[in-house]
């Protein structure tokens, strides 16, 4: 890469890749080409992406803002009170450990969507009450930690996805994978919305309301 003016580094090639990218600055750095990151470390400042990255591994988030679709292949960790990853109208897919000291750090809404790959269980945060698209291919499973809206697809691939104690889970089209990996308990909602059929899996619920305009079809015991 060179430096072609002061606070500019420019990457050549397709797709080039770093190593380690500790970031200490005081104000953003902006990567405006395709690529791979090994590692990143965020001492000060902000990440901000034009392009689609994908890192191996970040062990110290502080502030990353989403211009692009990114994913991370390994551990996703920050130990910072002022860590965020806003992932904004793009998608963000997570491969391996979730490591926050509160996971509402990462924001997410209507023109979000998030895919979680990997093994270990994790919390959605409550404060991701919306999403576009959501992908569980996650063996250890996901849970909701408050009511979530997915305004697009529910695909569940590996894992169970477990509404939980007291929260509402909208869905707006079908489910797509294993439908068997929706999981609830007696104090669960579930809101069916929208135009494509539906299939249902056993479920415990609390409340089920249908206001699809096409066929909902149960296919177990709800």
């Amino acid at each position: 890469f060179s430096g072609a003016t002061a606070g500019e580094l420019h990457f050549s090639g397709a797709t080039p890749e770093l190593g380690e990218l500790n970031l200490t600055t005081t104000g953003a750095f902006d990567v405006k080409t395709a690529m791979d990151i090994n590692a990143l470390v965020i001492s000060t400042g902000t990440l901000a992406t034009s392009e689609e990255v994908t890192f191996g591994s970040i062990s110290n988030m502080g502030t990353i803002s989403l211009g692009a679709d990114a994913a991370v292949d390994g551990l996703f960790a920050s130990s910072s009170d002022d860590a965020v990853l806003a992932v904004g109208a793009h998608t963000f897919t997570f491969g391996g450990q979730i490591t926050f000291i509160d996971n509402t750090y990462i924001t997410a809404g209507a023109t979000s969507s998030l895919i979680f790959n990997g093994t270990d269980a994790y919390v959605l945060p409550a404060n991701i009450t919306s999403l576009n698209d959501l992908t569980i291919n996650r063996s250890g499973g996901v849970s909701m930690s408050g009511n979530l809206d997915v305004k697009g697809s529910l695909t569940l691939t590996s894992g169970d996805f477990n509404i939980g104690d007291g929260h509402n889970l909208t869905i707006n089209k079908a489910l797509g994978g294993s439908i068997a990996n929706l999981k609830s308990v007696a104090t669960s909602s579930l809101v069916v919305k929208g135009t494509t059929a539906v299939s249902l899996p056993a479920l415990d619920l609390a409340t089920l309301d249908i206001n699809n305009s096409n066929t909902t079809t149960l296919t177990g015991a709800v």
